[in-house]
């Protein structure tokens, strides 16, 4: 955490004077706006890279953001699981709650979880609950790395499955073909 005595401190999305795990969750609130506190990178729009200036402003250590998801159950309607938002700056494991929140708890499972070009992987979610389903105009992405069985891995690269790529079979299940998608 980073403390400011006077001024704006660079990644201070909430304005309290501080850089630390609850700037996080505050720019992850805002993304697809153009709230200014949040538009780290002031280019009008808040996104993913606005996040990964935030964390480098955390930096790796000894300030780190640990989130532990304990006992969530699956939603059966939107908004259903509440959530107590707890804070541990000093990291002393004395807790303090920073708020509670409403969410939708779903588990998504993929099966295979690897494999070779060519491969479906099968995708469900549960539960599917309007209006977190797919549907035709579902669309994925993923990011990793591709590790062959010889060699080195390969640098951090993006993939996205627009809709025609993304074949949903219902509102819970779904497949995408390894190789298909856009880099």
């Amino acid at each position: 955490m980073f403390t400011s005595d006077a001024g704006s401190v660079f990644g201070d999305a909430n304005g309290d004077g501080q850089v630390n795990g609850t700037d996080l969750i505050f720019i992850r609130n805002d993304l697809g706006t153009s709230e200014a506190a949040s538009d780290l990178d002031g280019n009008g729009t808040v996104e993913d890279a606005d996040l990964v200036l935030c964390r480098n402003a955390l930096g790796t250590d000894p300030d780190t953001l640990t989130v532990y998801a304990e006992g969530l159950t699956a939603s059966t309607t939107l908004c259903d699981v509440m959530v107590d938002l707890l804070t541990d700056p000093d990291q002393d494991t004395v807790f303090t709650s920073a708020g509670i929140r409403q969410l939708t708890s779903v588990s998504i499972d993929l099966t295979p979880t690897s494999g070779a070009i060519g491969v479906p992987i099968s995708i469900t979610m549960q539960p599917a609950i309007a209006p977190i389903i797919f549907d035709n105009s579902t669309t994925a992405r993923w990011q990793g790395v591709y590790e062959p069985l010889v060699g080195p891995a390969t640098g951090m690269f993006e993939i996205e499955y627009n809709p025609s790529q993304f074949r949903e079979s219902s509102g819970s299940v779904a497949e995408i073909i390894i190789g298909n998608g856009t880099n």
